[in-house]
């Protein structure tokens, strides 16, 4: 736990606004839920079964209007977004302006982007820096006071004299990498807040413990966690253990002093969670939480579940044909042609890929990662530079003889995957250098995972775009295809298609709620927690109130001027 302040703070409930500060910052961090009103369809399916009473609920002119309104009330000086979308961004967000946010950045790449909106009266850039995952933004006061009392001048003056801006403030915004990957995400948050230390010594911030940060965003990570420990003790040893694995081979040391857990700074209470949907694991996976992932298998309440389904359709047939399976897609994603479940269907029945083909060309091309960066490793003490990271992609490339690959029914063109890997490679090494065979495979799984415009649209050209006639799917291919959602993470997406088939699991109805806190704020001590704004919800997200699973986190903090 991290260390609290002396004096409680102040406690805001939404929809209360966060109090101004006439010395220091209001900021509030919201996942507000991809898809957005562009990329992606399916929003509808992560609300809990039957609780849409009109599906426009889960359209984005509906979900955009209540993030509007939660932001516009939070009144924060900094809003730091998740997974927002590049394709329609401006239009998505136009809205922020008209509340006053004149100025934003967007992360650079990937599908599931961090954005940071600031209103220009409270704070001006100074510098924008595009990590791993993490935005990190330099800001300097507007306010010639509190420009004085840190800078020594106000930052105007400085400009005009042609003199650097010294950083005032550096806020992080995060949107760590989700599921069993703890070594990761410690990087990621290790990588994050060093760079904003060493930028701050560049803007005439030498001591370390003088640098005003502010860490918040979607850390996918709980209080026992590796990104989280190294925030809050400030160190993260070799014994530490994640998802039952090392995550760090040496220690990992914060670059500045521990960090307020902003939330914590409120005694009244424990912190609320900020992840609040539907428990669906238990019901639907064989063995529970400890046994979801790429190993997963539906359990047997599940499969019976859609043997129901599965029945229904085919009116006792052993297989589905063509018009039955169409039925089913109509059913659960609109129309036939777009969602996994269609893309694994067609592999199922012998269009693109087979499910075994699939598979094998996904180990394939892992193998051959794995062995160009074994390889290289033994040139250059298991480091590759960027020359390297061509071999890379020319591996990849070569082992792809389809021009697809699919994984658990995802079809990504073989040409702007490769493409895209090499830019991710390139762009994320440190000094040309990638250290390891595993980072490799993690940017590796974050490009797949975060397609761009191009990729999207390559996505539609190179699926099928109807099923074969005459082919059949039978209750084996039908549960795999389920099988690959499950271990995609995508409960929720099972949950609603066996509901909308008319056979939910048995205890479905009585699930109860799976609750996280995700989603933090983290202070730097020269920074004082002055009031914390806690957003509630005791039904699963999203809902008619909720247009997102998670839920908004804000502070007001005032900068100790004489630290």
């Amino acid at each position: 736990r991290s260390m609290a302040p002396a004096n409680s703070a102040m406690r805001i409930l939404a929809p209360q606004p966060l109090p101004r500060v006439s010395s220091g910052l209001s900021v509030l961090s919201y996942n507000v839920l991809l898809p957005n009103s562009v990329d992606g369809w399916w929003t509808y399916k992560m609300y809990a079964p039957g609780s849409l009473t009109d599906m426009t609920q889960a359209d984005w002119p509906t979900r955009s209007a209540l993030i509007r309104e939660q932001i516009q009330q939070a009144d924060a000086d900094v809003v730091c977004l998740q997974e927002v979308a590049d394709v329609s961004f401006a239009a998505d967000f136009e809205f922020m302006a008209e509340l006053g946010y004149g100025s934003c950045e967007l992360f650079k790449k990937g599908r599931f982007r961090p954005a940071t909106f600031w209103r220009p009266s409270a704070v001006s850039l100074v510098y924008a820096s595009h990590r791993d995952r993490c935005l990190v933004t330099g800001f300097s006061f507007c306010n010639d006071i509190l420009a004085l009392a840190t800078s020594g001048e106000p930052a105007s003056k400085k400009a005009h004299k042609g003199q650097a801006v010294k950083v005032d403030i550096t806020v992080i915004n995060c949107h760590l990498q989700a599921g069993p990957e703890g070594a990761r995400r410690l990087r990621q948050m290790h990588d994050a807040v060093e760079s904003a230390v060493k930028a701050a010594k560049k803007a005439g911030v030498t001591d370390p413990s003088k640098v005003a940060l502010i860490v918040c965003g979607d850390l996918n990570a709980g209080d026992t966690t590796a990104a989280v420990r190294l925030l809050e003790d400030g160190v993260v040893l070799p014994s530490l253990m994640e998802d039952g694995e090392i995550v760090t081979s040496k220690a990992k040391k914060l670059a500045l002093p521990p960090l307020i857990d902003c939330a914590r700074a409120v005694s009244s209470r424990e912190p609320p969670p900020t992840l609040v949907v539907a428990e669906l694991i238990s019901l639907l996976v064989e063995g529970g939480a400890a046994f979801t992932g790429r190993d997963a298998r539906l359990s047997s309440t599940a499969m019976a579940a859609l043997r129901n389904a599965f029945d229904a359709l085919s009116g006792g047939k052993e297989e589905l044909d063509t018009k039955d399976v169409e039925r089913w897609l109509v059913r659960v994603n609109g129309k036939v042609g777009r969602g996994s479940e269609f893309r694994a269907a067609c592999a199922e029945m012998n269009i693109g890929l087979s499910a075994e083909t699939a598979a094998g060309t996904d180990a394939t091309v892992t193998d051959a990662v794995s062995d160009a960066a074994a390889t290289n490793a033994a040139v250059s003490d298991a480091a590759f530079t960027r020359v390297a990271v061509t071999d890379v992609g020319a591996v990849l490339a070569a082992n792809v003889t389809t021009g697809v690959f699919a994984s658990s029914g995802e079809v990504v063109t073989a040409v702007a995957v490769t493409l895209a890997i090499v830019t991710e490679l390139m762009d994320g090494a440190t000094g040309g250098i990638i250290a390891t065979a595993g980072e490799v495979l993690d940017d590796v799984t974050a490009v797949t995972e975060a397609p761009t415009e191009n990729e999207i649209d390559a996505v539609e050209r190179s699926s099928p775009k109807n099923l074969p006639e005459g082919g059949k799917l039978g209750f084996e291919g039908f549960a795999r295809v389920y099988e690959a959602e499950l271990r995609q993470g995508k409960f929720w997406g099972v949950a609603h298609d066996l509901h909308a088939l008319g056979s939910p699991p048995e205890g479905m109805g009585t699930a109860g709620l799976f609750t996280a806190r995700y989603d933090r704020i983290y202070t730097s001590s020269c920074l004082e927690v002055l009031a914390v704004r806690d957003s509630l919800s005791d039904a699963a997200c999203p809902n008619g109130m909720q247009p997102s699973d998670h839920l908004s986190v804000g502070a007001s903090l005032r900068l100790r001027v004489n630290i």
